[in-house]
């Protein structure tokens, strides 16, 4: 049935391997929800800090963004620049995800802040010899 999905050549685990590698995914997974929601529920008393304001909760989803982001503009990068004509029937909808996923890294950066009416601070009292600055 599926055997047109698979290369030739290319041979099928058996059934228990499969479910022995998704098992131990899942268990990675199970326990990487248990922890954010940990962080979610308790707040930063986890890392021995306080949760007066929130402290990077909103990184790794910043990060992800702006993973997916690149990868779209990178396939953009394939099609117009290199030549790549294999991704013409993607690339309208690439640079349209990359767009979406760097307009919302902005947006979660402000909530990252932790008080985004102090986000101006960056551009007015800018430590210029911290390359945090310049990725601000």
């Amino acid at each position: 049935m599926d055997s047109a999905l698979i290369p030739d050549g290319v041979k099928r685990c058996p059934l228990w391997q499969f479910l022995l590698f998704i098992g131990a995914v899942g268990a990675v997974l199970l326990w990487g929800v248990y922890a954010m929601l940990l962080c979610w529920l308790k707040g930063l008393n986890q890392t021995n800090m306080n949760d007066y304001y929130g402290f990077a909760l909103w990184i790794w989803a910043d990060l992800g963004v702006i993973a997916l982001g690149g990868g779209a503009f990178f396939t953009g990068f394939l099609r117009y620049v290199v030549g790549k004509d294999k991704l013409k029937n993607i690339i309208n909808y690439a640079v349209l995800i990359g767009f979406i996923c760097y307009s919302s890294a902005l947006l979660i950066l402000a909530i990252d802040i932790g008080q985004p009416l102090r986000g101006w601070f960056i551009f007015w009292h800018a430590n210029v010899h911290s390359m945090l600055t310049e990725v601000a």
